[in-house]
């Protein structure tokens, strides 16, 4: 049954049951991602999966991708942020700092700051997501069929 969804800035439906695969697999591939990350950083990512599998695939990898963005974003503001307060504090020349604001979570940084590309191959994937969320997942999902 579809299900509707904003993956990654799109508004589309995904398939439900593979959504809620891949919301259960997240927590712990994350983790385990985490663990790669750190052993062997800047390596690649490839998520694959056969039929089912495939569609499940490609939804959790659009699930990474959209936390990756996320973490960018925070990382992009955070960065933004304390150079606006560091222009307001030679601005004022006078006054303590405010408190940095709190780092991402430890797990999430090491992540995605050492993690390499991300890409999911489906092969005989079964379809997971409308026209739209289908295209903008185009650049990191690529399912083969054959015959």
């Amino acid at each position: 049954m579809p299900q509707p969804a904003t993956l990654c800035g799109v508004s589309g439906h995904v398939h439900a049951g593979f959504l809620a695969a891949a919301r259960n697999m997240l927590p712990p591939v994350s983790a385990a991602l985490a663990a790669a990350a750190r052993a062997a950083p800047g390596w690649p990512v490839l998520l694959t999966g056969h039929s089912l599998g495939g569609g499940v695939a490609a939804v959790l990898a659009t699930l990474l991708m959209e936390q990756r963005q996320h973490w960018e974003q925070q990382q992009h503001w955070a960065a933004t942020e304390a150079a606006l307060e560091e222009q307001e504090l030679e601005e004022q020349a006078a006054g303590p700092a405010p408190p940095p604001p709190p780092p991402p979570p430890q797990q999430q940084h090491e992540l995605w700051s050492q993690l390499g590309e991300l890409r999911c191959i489906g092969i005989g994937a079964a379809a997971a997501f409308c026209q739209q969320l289908g295209m903008a997942c185009r650049e990191h999902t690529t399912s083969v069929l054959y015959g």
